[in-house]
């Protein structure tokens, strides 16, 4: 009995030890990528670091269309926001727009980095002499990294457009 026991008592002790050992490496893992990673990855990034040019995707996939475009952007230091958008219909839903695919048109923009991380413009004007774009308004997140800008898009009132942009 004493010899069952003790095999017992062993069996017990070593699930403990096996069980401190895996939260204490788990806990000390957890506490390191604290320490080390989340002052890097919790930087924010703030307006300049987005000033510049972007390639960019844009689709409306409930709709079919998609489009390519080259964005230049300038946000100040107070957040305020301007550019264009050099758009290039790619695909659209419409068969007489067959002839019209490879047109391009540039889409004015204006609007607020109101917070780090955050991006909401509006196209206010167009230079689109083929009547291929439309305005739109965005809403956009910026990557922690600062290197890729995604988010919906007005779409003429669906809010179902999804705009992608990154770093050429």
């Amino acid at each position: 009995m004493c010899g069952r026991l003790r095999g017992y008592m062993r069996t017990i002790e070593q699930k403990v030890v096996s069980y401190t050992m895996r939260t204490f490496r788990t806990c000390s893992a957890a506490l390191a990528l604290l320490v080390f990673a989340a002052p890097i990855a919790a930087t924010p990034v703030v307006a300049q670091d987005i000033n510049g040019k972007w390639s960019c995707i844009w689709v409306d996939l409930d709709r079919g269309w998609e489009f390519e475009c080259q964005m230049s952007l300038k946000v100040d230091k107070t957040g305020q926001a301007s550019g264009q958008i050099h758009w290039t219909m790619t695909r659209s839903p419409k068969p007489k727009d067959k002839s019209r695919i490879g047109l391009s048109g540039i889409e004015f923009i204006r609007g607020t980095m109101k917070k780090p991380g955050s991006l909401s413009f509006d196209g206010y004007a167009e230079d689109d002499p083929k009547d291929v774009i439309g305005l739109d308004k965005y809403r956009l997140q910026v990557s922690r990294n600062g290197r890729w800008l995604y988010g919906p898009t007005w779409a003429h009132g669906s809010w179902k457009g999804q705009f992608f942009a990154k770093r050429p």
